[in-house]
């Protein structure tokens, strides 16, 4: 169960991630984002590894 509750956390995150481009790229289809920006939290090691790990999944 433990696993289940994990991979729904991210799959709830992923969607969020993915909910936030689509409104930033329907606002200004012309703007690009740096991945390091988009990702990196200057603060957090392990929130950038969690970034990085969580947009790994929309890159297909």
């Amino acid at each position: 169960k433990m696993e289940e509750s994990h991979q729904e956390a991210t799959e709830k995150e992923v969607e969020r991630i993915l909910a936030w481009l689509r409104g930033y790229f329907a606002d200004d289809s012309e703007d690009h984002i740096s991945y390091y920006e988009f990702v990196v939290d200057p603060n957090s090691f392990s929130r950038t590894v969690e970034n990085i790990f969580h947009t790994s999944f929309l890159i297909r």
